[in-house]
């Protein structure tokens, strides 16, 4: 497993890819995502929603004790 907001560079990637048309899928603990970088993923979601495929966002699973 891999985490997309790990590299500081994959928001300008996905606004880039979804511009150039292509459908996508997001898996993410959003891990790295900074506080711009989630306004502008809201925006693209908001603007491209017809080619996001999948967004799952992977949380901790509860603990039992």
């Amino acid at each position: 497993m891999s985490e997309p907001w790990a590299n500081p560079d994959y928001t300008k990637m996905l606004k880039i890819v979804l511009e150039m048309g292509f459908n996508v899928a997001i898996y993410t603990t959003i891990y790295g995502m900074a506080p711009n970088d989630a306004k502008l993923v809201v925006k693209l979601i908001e603007r491209y929603n017809n080619q996001i495929v999948t967004i799952c966002l992977h949380l901790p699973d509860a603990k039992k004790i």
